[in-house]
């Protein structure tokens, strides 16, 4: 018995079945479709959760630090000296302090918070200073940077004000003063 295909001058087709590699492949695409949904929902969690884990911050801390809420905050930052205002001594450990006109800028230096109205409502000091070195020659300082940090700042007032020993005040509003703030003392 003769095929028909075999009749018409036509040879008939092989039946074509998946090959292993074929199979291999369909299979990887599966996982990786599967590992790119898992990314793209674990990403998704991650936006909804406003990404504060991924700020260091706990999701309390967050929401306690945002403007118009009523728990007091914390202030962060440097006050900075260029040269030629400051003197330095290479370490260990590396440490620079104000001199001539702003000699009364070094470690413990009082920082003072006001409101709008004058009224000190949060007070600080200054920490060592740490000499910025200078980027052409690193035997040489360009400038001076000393950590300030004040607690427990109300968080109910617009206006903010920010004195470093007896230099003039400068004024921040409720948003800018969360940021960590960079203090030029000219």
């Amino acid at each position: 018995m003769t095929c028909a295909a075999t009749v018409l001058g036509v040879s008939p087709q092989p039946v074509m079945h998946p090959t292993t590699s074929t199979t291999r492949r369909r299979k990887r695409r599966q996982r990786t479709s599967l590992y790119l949904s898992a990314i793209v929902i674990a990403l998704g969690l991650l936006a909804a959760a406003g990404g504060s884990w991924w700020a260091g911050r706990e999701p309390s801390t967050a929401q306690a630090e945002t403007p118009g809420q009523t728990e007091p905050f914390s202030l962060r930052g440097y006050a900075t000296l260029r040269l030629p205002n400051f003197a330095w001594t290479a370490g260990p450990p590396d440490v620079c302090l104000g001199m001539g006109l702003y000699k009364d800028i070094r470690q413990d230096t009082p920082v003072v918070v006001t409101d709008q109205s004058g009224t000190t409502i949060a007070t600080g000091v200054l920490g060592f200073g740490e000499p910025v070195r200078s980027t052409t020659d690193a035997s040489k300082a360009a400038a001076c940077k000393l950590p300030l940090h004040v607690s427990n700042i109300p968080a109910d007032r617009q206006f903010y004000k920010i004195a470093i020993g007896d230099r003039k005040t400068v004024d921040y509003n409720q948003f800018d003063i969360r940021n960590e703030l960079s203090i030029a003392i000219d």
